[in-house]
This record gives structure tokens, C-alpha cells and sequence, in this order.
């Protein structure tokens, strides 16, 4: 092999290699993320078997979404204590009484929403709320604190006491509480005393942590 046909093939080469080094980084903290093994992405390698485990991971139940299925509150609302996954929802007890939840008007239509996503480390978030949980007086308090805050974000880029959720006109509403990284939705930032409308698939972006409203 002549000098020549050797540089060609180190042209070649060296930036394949540099561009499946890559691929494989990024497909191993995509796994990582979603709760796998970042091995696993060495199976990238294996002709038509790489296919096969794409159509796997697609439809399987990640495990970064299933630890954090927990951090959600339930219909008796049972406080959850510590974080899970990135996010909880904490007992309103601990807040004085005139700010306690007095629950919803008779004939509420209740509905279960849920918020899920992932907070700035990549963890999973998944908190659940009900409208007849939102109804309260002051409604609920999104932010890092579980002391201020009744659903708790587990992400520093997350404010103490962030956004606020809660109902006007019938309509699940969010407002910023003039957070330190603001609040967006469905990629507008919010400003000063604005309020935004929300629906099903809204996407709700604190700080870092990204997240979709969806009912569940």
C-alpha cells in the first residue's frame, strides 16, 4: 500500500470513527436518561439487531418514567414525604390555616391532571393534580421549596416559590411568581402578572425542568 492510499484511508477512517464515537455518546445518555444502561448502546453496532432494539425501546415502559410514577399525589392525598425522581407533591398541612386547601364548590366537575417531564439532571418528573386540588383559594404553589411550594421540583434552576397554578372562568391558569429563570408556556415566556390559559398538551418549561400537562 503506498503513502498515498494510507492517507486516504486515515481520511477515511479517523472521521468515521470520530463521528460513531459521537453517535454512540449521545445514544448512551439518552439510555441513561430514560433509566437503561448506557451499555446498551454498544449494540448500535450489530447490524439489524440495532433496528430490533430501536422498536424495543420505543414501546417499552422506560424505567426513569416508572420510579417516577410515584411522586404524584393520590385521590386521598397522602403526603409523600422526601423527592422521587425530580418532583413531588407535599402535604398542604404544614401551611397556616388560611391558606389551607377548602376544596372545590359543590357540583366540580374533578379532573386528574398530571405534569410530566424532566428537570434539569435529566430526572424523571411526574406529579399529579386533581382541578378540585387547584380550586383551592390560593391554588397550588409550584417551586423547589416543600415548605412554600405544594408541588415540589427537585431542580435548582427552580425557584423557591416559581409559578402558580390555579382556576379562572372555569380554565386551569398559571402565572410566574417572579422567578429567578422564569416560567413558559408553550415556549413564550411569561412576564410580569401575565397569566396563560392552559389545556391538554400544554408544554410547561420552570427554570429547567420541562414538563406536559396532560389528564390522566
Amino acid at each position: 500500500m503506498t503513502s498515498e492510499n494510507t492517507t486516504d484511508l486515515v481520511l477515511i477512517l479517523v472521521p468515521s470513527a470520530i463521528i460513531l464515537g459521537l453517535t454512540l455518546w449521545l445514544v448512551a445518555r439518552i439510555l441513561r436518561k430514560a433509566g437503561y444502561n448506557g451499555w446498551w448502546a454498544l449494540v448500535m453496532l450489530v447490524p439489524l439487531v440495532n433496528l430490533v432494539m430501536i422498536w424495543v425501546f420505543a414501546h417499552a415502559d422506560w424505567p426513569a418514567l416508572a420510579r417516577g410514577s410515584g411522586a404524584g399525589a393520590s385521590s386521598s392525598r397522602a403526603p409523600k414525604p422526601g423527592y422521587e425522581a425530580g418532583g413531588t407533591i407535599v402535604d398542604r398541612d404544614h401551611r397556616p390555616e388560611s391558606e389551607r386547601f377548602f376544596g372545590a364548590e359543590p357540583g366540580h366537575t374533578d379532573l386528574k391532571w398530571m405534569l410530566t417531564g424532566f428537570n434539569g439532571a435529566g430526572h424523571a418528573v411526574r406529579l399529579e393534580f386533581s382541578s378540585d386540588d387547584v380550586a383551592a383559594r390560593d391554588g397550588l404553589i409550584i417551586g423547589r421549596s416543600s415548605q412554600q411550594s405544594d408541588l415540589v421540583l427537585d431542580d435548582t434552576s427552580v425557584s423557591r416559590r416559581h409559578a402558580r397554578l390555579f382556576t379562572g372562568h372555569g380554565l386551569l391558569q398559571i402565572e410566574d411568581l417572579e422567578s429567578a429563570n422564569g416560567t413558559s408556556v408553550d415556549g413564550r415566556v411569561l412576564g410580569v402578572e401575565e397569566i396563560a390559559e392552559l389545556g391538554e398538551g400544554a408544554e410547561l418549561i420552570f427554570g429547567e425542568t420541562k414538563l406536559r400537562l396532560s389528564i390522566s
